[in-house]
C-alpha cells in the first residue's frame, strides 16, 4: 500500500481518489479480469485517474500496457501523470526508463521500463487493438465514445480494461457509448464467464466522476461554456425511441445566418438540433 499512498496523494478529489483505488483494487487482484468504465463531465481528471493508474500497474509489475485513444493529442494528461507517478515510485529517466516519441504522429509511442524485468507502456491506435491481443496485459482507453464503435467491440480479452469517455462535449456522444459499448461489454462478459475460463472471474464496474477540478462547484462559467458550445446534452432528450415513417417527416431549409444568430429560439432549435447526434443510436 506504501506506493500507491504516494500516488493517491496526486489525486484532487474525493471522486478521482476512489476512482483511483478502484482501479488499484483490480490491478492488485490478480484473480479477476475487471472491466472498469469511467465516466464524467470534462474536466474531472479522468485522463489524470488513468495514468496515475498505469503508473500502479507498473509497480504491480504488470509487463505489457497498452494506451488506445482515437488521436494522440488526447493522451498529454495521461501521459504526464504516469511520468508523474512512476517518478513518484522512484524511477528516473534513462536509469530505470526510457520515452520513445513517435516521429510521424509526434508524440509519445512507448515508455520502456528496464528495472527488476522488461515492462513496457505503449499507444496503439484502436484499429490495431486485435493486432496486439496475445500480449496485453492491461488495456487502457480514452475517449471511448469517440472511437468507431466498429473498433471497440471486441476489446475485452483476457487481460484488465480500463475504459474512460467524456459524456457530454465534443470528443463523442457519451449517450452512444452508454447505450451501445457499455451494454456489449456486459454480454460478453457474461458469455465469457460462461464459457471460457471460469478459474478466473470476469468483473464489470461503472465509475462516475463528479466533482469538478478544472471549474469550482456550480461554476457558472462551466454552465456558459456548456451552453455556447452544446456540450450538456446529456440533459434533455428529443429523440422517439424509433426513427418515425417518412409519411411523417418534413424536409427543411435552414437559414445558417439564422440558426447562428444568437437569439433564443435560434439558440434553442440548435441545441435540438445537436442533441441529434448525442441520442441518435449508433
Amino acid at each position: 500500500m506504501e506506493p500507491l499512498s504516494g500516488l493517491l496523494s496526486k489525486t484532487k478529489t474525493f471522486d478521482q481518489a476512489r476512482a483511483f483505488l478502484s482501479f488499484s483494487e483490480a490491478i492488485a487482484d490478480k484473480k479477476k479480469w475487471s472491466t472498469i468504465s469511467l465516466t464524467s463531465s470534462r474536466g474531472r481528471g479522468k485522463s489524470a485517474t488513468l495514468g496515475l493508474a498505469a503508473a500502479a500497474s507498473i509497480a504491480f509489475g504488470f509487463g505489457n500496457i497498452f494506451i488506445a485513444a482515437p488521436d494522440p493529442e488526447n493522451l498529454h494528461s495521461f501521459f504526464a501523470f504516469f511520468l508523474i507517478g512512476i517518478k513518484i515510485l522512484g524511477y528516473k529517466e534513462n536509469r530505470d526508463f526510457e520515452i520513445i516519441q513517435n516521429t510521424k504522429f509526434k508524440c509519445i509511442d512507448r515508455i520502456l521500463i528496464y528495472t527488476s524485468h522488461h515492462q513496457l507502456l505503449k499507444f496503439i491506435f484502436p484499429s490495431e487493438i486485435d493486432n496486439f491481443k496475445d500480449s496485453i496485459e492491461l488495456l487502457i482507453i480514452d475517449e471511448a465514445a469517440a472511437i468507431p464503435i466498429v473498433f471497440l467491440d471486441n476489446i475485452v480479452g483476457n487481460y484488465l480494461t480500463f475504459i474512460a469517455s467524456t459524456i457530454n462535449g465534443y470528443e463523442g456522444s457519451g449517450k452512444a457509448l452508454n447505450l451501445k459499448l457499455i451494454k456489449k461489454i456486459k454480454l460478453t462478459h457474461e458469455k465469457l464467464s460462461t464459457n471460457f475460463n471460469k478459474l478466473k472471474n470476469r468483473i464489470f464496474r461503472e465509475i462516475h466522476l463528479e466533482e469538478p477540478i478544472r471549474f469550482s462547484k456550480n461554476d457558472p462559467v462551466e454552465k456558459w461554456l456548456n451552453n455556447l458550445l452544446c456540450l450538456n446534452m446529456e440533459q434533455k432528450s428529443f429523440l422517439s425511441k424509433i426513427c418515425p415513417s417518412l409519411k411523417h417527416c418534413r424536409l427543411f431549409l435552414i437559414d445558417r445566418n439564422a440558426l447562428f444568430s444568437s437569439h433564443k429560439i435560434a439558440n434553442l432549435f440548435l441545441q435540438k438540433l445537436i442533441g441529434l447526434f448525442f441520442f441518435f443510436p449508433l
